[in-house]
């Protein structure tokens, strides 16, 4: 059995590797683009996670900044309680016009002591009823206490009472509205702080930006409302907690409600200054005071009680939004009125109904006032908000182009890499070519009966090498030579001789000559002389016995010579060696005449003849024109010698199509289109009972040929021409090899 043909597997391989190779450095070079651009867009994103890293430090920086106001405020808020107490502390009650007054005088200590008093004996009068004791103690102090305020001076002061009232409602209406504000940045910061944590993409990045600037915004008009209220208050610098709030509004309702009681035991001792009752009219007239100023105290306390409920609702704002001044000259203006109504005295229900009218007016002023700066903060918040969408739609807009630029180099990328995949070898096609290769147990089976290197390179280390036998060959073909000279010369020599010997006198003549001169001396002196010539130049010749000996001795030499020269050869170069090199010289020839006895031609135009046979326009290769003939534009190919020729017929088209390959005008081999209407159908070779090959279209236009590759016994002279029959235009190829 014949072994495989491994110098065509090793050529089939070196092939693909070498391919290969390229195809790898190709690939190479686009990954190497592909990790360029890679690294340009990583670039880009760790420059948006540097801003967005800018953004979220300068969101940071601005909490710590709201942090630190907001000790600052706490830090504040006790000396403010301590000076808030200190001048309720020092309100007293004059003469004159009975306006309340802020002095820091003797009488604050009266005031304060008389606030005791009356403190005490109000837990007394709930713990022990009608005492008469506690009533008598009341009599007494009354009596020694009352004459000392009734004659104290007072001048144009201010009470607290009107000003903690108004704090109240601006405090309410300012804590509302921070409390929104600080709820949406909340939000927004916790809702900035999940989306940096996610944030993987370009659109995320984009996305998470724009959350960065609404915060950035947000946190700024924040900022600046609390620095715009900050401006209208007792501390533009500072912000308060909503505890320390709740706190303040505690000892405000505590301060109201001890003013307000205040206030009622005022009004008592001045009635009773002037009308300078009985006991029994004294004690009734404290006991009817005494227990609305008791009721009074209660609903304070839990009024306070349900503020301290609602401590962790109120938001943190700045205290003291209304002008002090103001706020006296409204107090007094409200009290003076008054006391002019009521005749010079001033009671609960008019200190009350004052009171009211005057917190209305401060609330609509307030509402303007805060009406005002709500306008402008949204004004100024709506140019910044412009302002910032403008810079992020350009931002977005360069974003955006950059983002088509890579998308198109990514297109152009993905079409050299398809490009460069298309040029390569499918699966089936590689399946196909190591199908026809041989096996792996064969090859090392075939591998294994072959010579070893080792044994090979000894053997030919002890064989004569090729140009020993090339001097060799030439020492005997020399040798040949000039024997057959020598063989030539001896000819020519012996023809010599002959000559010589037939151009001496013959024996008649000398017999004639005998008779001539048999009566004298002439021709005795005649013969003489013959004879000595004679003698002479047969004495300079070689006679047979020398000529043959010196004849056979040249042969003897020259048969030593071919005898030594065959022995050497013999023992240089082995008869099997020398066979097996005729023998592969042969078959090179004989391949190499196989190989190049073939022939192409193409039909490029995609017109026919008259009967429908293709013109063959252009010959591509011809390796035996003398036997294989063509002229341009010829429908036909003659072929001169007979024998088996293998012919390979190819027609691009995808429309349905008859072809026939005709020989000497006779149809033998067709191709006729399906009954579907698709195109031809090779019935000798693509179809089968499992499969059936289909081609299909491709938008590169006729890449698919109708195949006809048979073997035909031409006779002599044989015209071999190709029939098509199809309305539509279509290009070729034929392929002749003599086998």
């Amino acid at each position: 059995m014949e072994g495989p043909n491994f110098s065509n597997v090793q050529e089939v391989v070196s092939s693909a590797l070498t391919i290969n190779a390229k195809d790898i450095k190709e690939l190479k070079s686009l990954f190497d683009k592909q990790d360029e651009k890679i690294a340009k867009l990583t670039a880009l994103a760790e420059q948006q996670d540097k801003r967005i890293g800018e953004l979220t430090e300068l969101t940071q920086s601005q909490a710590v900044e709201l942090r630190t106001m907001e000790k600052d405020v706490k830090q504040h808020l006790p000396k403010t309680f301590v000076d808030l107490a200190e001048r309720v502390a020092k309100v007293e009650v004059g003469g004159g016009d009975s306006s309340f007054q802020l002095n820091d005088t003797a009488h604050s200590h009266h005031v304060n002591h008389l606030s005791n008093r009356l403190e005490h004996l109000e837990r007394n009068w709930e713990k022990d009823g009608g005492s008469k004791d506690i009533m008598k103690r009341v009599e007494e102090h009354l009596e020694e206490r009352l004459p000392q305020f009734m004659h104290s001076t007072s001048g144009g002061g201010q009470t607290p009472l009107e000003e903690i009232a108004r704090l109240e409602v601006a405090l309410s209406e300012n804590l509302a509205n921070a409390d929104v504000r600080v709820e949406t940045l909340e939000a927004e910061l916790n809702h900035l702080r999940k989306a940096m944590g996610a944030a993987a993409t370009l659109d995320e990045v984009e996305d998470l930006r724009d959350e960065v600037v609404d915060a950035l915004e947000a946190v700024k008009a924040h900022k600046e409302d609390m620095i715009t209220m900050g401006k209208h208050g007792q501390h533009g610098h500072h912000h308060m907690s909503d505890f320390d709030v709740e706190k303040e509004n505690a000892v405000y309702h505590n301060t109201a409600a001890y003013a307000l009681s205040k206030g009622d035991r005022t009004s008592i001792m001045d009635e009773v200054a002037i009308s300078r009752p009985d006991r029994s009219e004294v004690e009734t007239l404290v006991m009817s005071r005494l227990e609305p100023v008791a009721g009074s105290v209660n609903s304070l306390h839990m009024e306070v009680g349900e503020l301290r409920r609602h401590v962790s609702s109120l938001p943190p704002v700045p205290a003291g939004l209304v002008d002090q001044e103001q706020l006296s000259n409204t107090v007094n203006d409200a009290v003076k009125r008054a006391l002019s109504n009521d005749g010079g005295r001033v009671s609960h229900a008019h200190l009350t109904v004052a009171i009211d009218s005057m917190r209305e007016g401060i609330l609509r002023q307030m509402d303007g006032n805060i009406a005002s700066v709500r306008a402008q903060i949204l004004d100024n918040f709506t140019g910044e908000l412009g302002n910032t969408k403008e810079s992020t739609w350009e931002t977005l807009s360069v974003l955006k182009s950059r983002v088509d630029d890579i998308e198109r180099t990514v297109e152009v990328s993905n079409g050299e890499i398809v490009n460069v995949l298309n040029q390569k070898a499918y699966k089936a096609d590689v399946s196909r070519a190591l199908s026809s290769k041989a096996d792996k147990d064969i090859a090392m089976n075939t591998l294994r009966l072959k010579a070893d290197s080792a044994d090979v390179n000894s053997s030919l280390s002890t064989k004569a090498d090729v140009e020993m036998y090339n001097r060799c060959f030439q020492q005997v073909t020399s040798t040949l030579r000039d024997l057959s000279d020598f063989k030539e010369e001896v000819r020519n020599e012996h023809h010599r001789l002959n000559e010589q010997v037939k151009a001496k006198v013959d024996f008649s003549e000398v017999e004639g000559l005998k008779v001539a001169c048999a009566t004298g001396a002439e021709w005795r002196s005649a013969v003489s002389d013959v004879s000595i010539n004679l003698r002479r130049e047969m004495a300079d010749k070689a006679n047979r016995e020398e000529m043959i000996q010196y004849i056979r001795r040249e042969l003897d030499a020259l048969n030593q010579n071919l005898a030594d020269v065959s022995q050497e050869t013999s023992q240089k170069c082995p008869t099997e060696f020398a066979a097996q090199v005729n023998a592969d010289l042969e078959n090179l020839t004989k391949k190499f005449a196989e190989a190049h006895s073939s022939a192409r031609w193409l039909w490029r135009s995609g017109k026919v003849c008259r009967g429908g046979f293709v013109p063959w326009e252009v010959q591509v290769q011809n390796a035996c024109p003398q036997s294989l003939l063509w002229k341009p534009d010829c429908d036909s190919i003659t072929c001169t010698a007979p024998g088996l020729y293998h012919v390979q017929l190819g027609v691009f088209t995808q429309n349905p199509a008859g072809v026939q390959l005709c020989v000497n005008g006779e149809p033998v081999i067709s191709l006729e289109p399906t009954e579907g209407g698709g195109a031809a159908v090779n019935l000798s070779k693509d179809t089968s009972a499992e499969h059936i090959k289909r081609r299909n279209r491709h938008s590169a236009g006729d890449i698919t040929a109708i195949m006809i590759d048979e073997v035909v016994a031409l006779p002599p002279n044989a015209l071999v021409g190709v029939r098509y029959d199809s309305g539509t235009r279509a290009q070729g190829f034929i392929s002749v090899r003599k086998m």
